[in-house]
Protein backbone atom coordinates (compact mmCIF):
# COMPACT_ATOMS: atom_id res chain seq x y z
CA UNK A 1 0.00 0.00 0.00
CA UNK A 2 2.73 2.27 0.74
CA UNK A 3 4.39 2.07 -2.94
CA UNK A 4 0.92 2.61 -4.29
CA UNK A 5 0.66 6.02 -2.08
CA UNK A 6 3.92 7.10 -2.72
CA UNK A 7 3.53 6.36 -6.56
CA UNK A 8 0.57 8.20 -6.94
CA UNK A 9 -1.14 4.47 -8.17
CA UNK A 10 -4.32 2.45 -7.19
CA UNK A 11 -3.95 -1.26 -6.03
CA UNK A 12 -6.13 -4.20 -7.62
CA UNK A 13 -6.43 -6.68 -4.80
CA UNK A 14 -5.71 -10.01 -5.36
CA UNK A 15 -3.80 -10.76 -8.57
CA UNK A 16 -0.01 -11.15 -8.01
CA UNK A 17 0.77 -14.84 -9.19
CA UNK A 18 1.25 -16.56 -5.68
CA UNK A 19 3.87 -19.65 -7.20
CA UNK A 20 5.58 -17.04 -9.25
CA UNK A 21 5.96 -14.35 -6.18
CA UNK A 22 7.30 -17.46 -3.91
CA UNK A 23 10.07 -18.56 -6.60
CA UNK A 24 11.59 -14.78 -6.54
CA UNK A 25 11.29 -14.97 -3.00
CA UNK A 26 12.97 -18.70 -2.69
CA UNK A 27 16.14 -17.19 -5.16
CA UNK A 28 16.70 -14.46 -2.77
CA UNK A 29 16.88 -16.72 0.38
CA UNK A 30 13.30 -15.57 1.44
CA UNK A 31 11.63 -18.68 3.10
CA UNK A 32 9.45 -18.47 6.19
CA UNK A 33 6.86 -15.50 6.85
CA UNK A 34 9.84 -14.68 9.50
CA UNK A 35 12.26 -14.00 6.75
CA UNK A 36 9.63 -11.51 4.83
CA UNK A 37 8.98 -9.99 7.45
CA UNK A 38 13.16 -9.23 8.78
CA UNK A 39 13.96 -8.74 4.84
CA UNK A 40 11.24 -6.00 4.89
CA UNK A 41 11.85 -4.68 7.83
CA UNK A 42 15.88 -4.63 6.95
CA UNK A 43 15.45 -3.64 3.49
CA UNK A 44 11.71 -1.50 3.39
CA UNK A 45 12.97 1.73 2.69
CA UNK A 46 15.00 0.47 -0.59
CA UNK A 47 11.64 -1.17 -1.46
CA UNK A 48 10.03 1.53 -1.41
CA UNK A 49 12.89 4.17 -3.56
CA UNK A 50 13.18 1.15 -5.76
CA UNK A 51 9.48 1.17 -6.50
CA UNK A 52 9.64 5.12 -6.91
CA UNK A 53 12.21 5.20 -9.58
CA UNK A 54 11.19 2.60 -11.90
CA UNK A 55 7.66 3.38 -11.46
CA UNK A 56 8.94 7.10 -12.49
CA UNK A 57 9.54 5.53 -15.88
CA UNK A 58 5.98 3.76 -16.28
CA UNK A 59 2.84 4.55 -17.54
CA UNK A 60 1.29 1.83 -15.45
CA UNK A 61 -1.68 3.47 -12.65
CA UNK A 62 -3.02 0.30 -11.37
CA UNK A 63 -0.19 -1.66 -9.08
CA UNK A 64 -1.04 -5.38 -8.00
CA UNK A 65 -1.51 -6.24 -4.39
CA UNK A 66 2.15 -7.74 -3.12
CA UNK A 67 4.09 -6.20 -5.32
CA UNK A 68 6.59 -5.15 -2.62
CA UNK A 69 7.44 -8.60 -2.58
CA UNK A 70 9.11 -8.10 -6.25
CA UNK A 71 10.68 -5.08 -5.59
CA UNK A 72 12.37 -6.50 -2.10
CA UNK A 73 13.78 -9.65 -4.34
CA UNK A 74 15.36 -6.45 -6.77
CA UNK A 75 16.73 -5.13 -4.00
CA UNK A 76 18.25 -8.30 -2.07
CA UNK A 77 19.66 -9.36 -5.56
CA UNK A 78 20.94 -5.71 -6.44
CA UNK A 79 22.71 -5.49 -2.99
CA UNK A 80 25.67 -7.00 -4.12
CA UNK A 81 26.39 -4.40 -7.15
CA UNK A 82 27.06 -7.50 -9.17
CA UNK A 83 25.38 -7.16 -12.77
CA UNK A 84 25.57 -10.37 -13.91
CA UNK A 85 24.33 -11.53 -10.63
CA UNK A 86 20.99 -9.43 -11.14
CA UNK A 87 20.55 -10.02 -14.76
CA UNK A 88 20.94 -14.30 -13.76
CA UNK A 89 17.93 -13.59 -11.26
CA UNK A 90 16.17 -11.79 -14.32
CA UNK A 91 17.05 -14.72 -16.73
CA UNK A 92 15.58 -17.78 -13.74
CA UNK A 93 12.59 -15.54 -13.05
CA UNK A 94 12.16 -14.61 -17.05
CA UNK A 95 11.59 -10.92 -16.74
CA UNK A 96 12.68 -9.49 -19.90
CA UNK A 97 14.70 -10.73 -22.54
CA UNK A 98 18.30 -10.41 -24.05
CA UNK A 99 19.56 -7.17 -24.45
CA UNK A 100 16.57 -5.94 -22.62
CA UNK A 101 17.36 -7.94 -19.35
CA UNK A 102 21.23 -6.41 -19.57
CA UNK A 103 19.95 -2.68 -19.46
CA UNK A 104 17.90 -3.63 -16.67
CA UNK A 105 20.27 -5.68 -14.45
CA UNK A 106 22.54 -2.27 -15.07
CA UNK A 107 19.43 0.40 -13.94
CA UNK A 108 18.86 -2.18 -10.45
CA UNK A 109 22.10 -2.00 -9.84
CA UNK A 110 22.63 1.26 -10.58
CA UNK A 111 19.60 2.46 -8.47
CA UNK A 112 20.57 0.69 -5.90
CA UNK A 113 24.09 2.28 -5.54
CA UNK A 114 22.28 5.87 -6.01
CA UNK A 115 19.57 4.58 -2.87
CA UNK A 116 23.05 3.97 -1.02
CA UNK A 117 24.45 7.01 -1.29
CA UNK A 118 21.26 9.05 -0.28
CA UNK A 119 20.83 7.17 2.64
Amino acid sequence: MRIAAETNNAVREGDIAPVATLDNLKYVGVNTIADIEAALDEHGEAVVYFAKEILAESSLNLLSSGICMFYLCYVMVARNYSEAEVANYLETMSIGDGDDRDLFAKELVSTYLSYSNSS
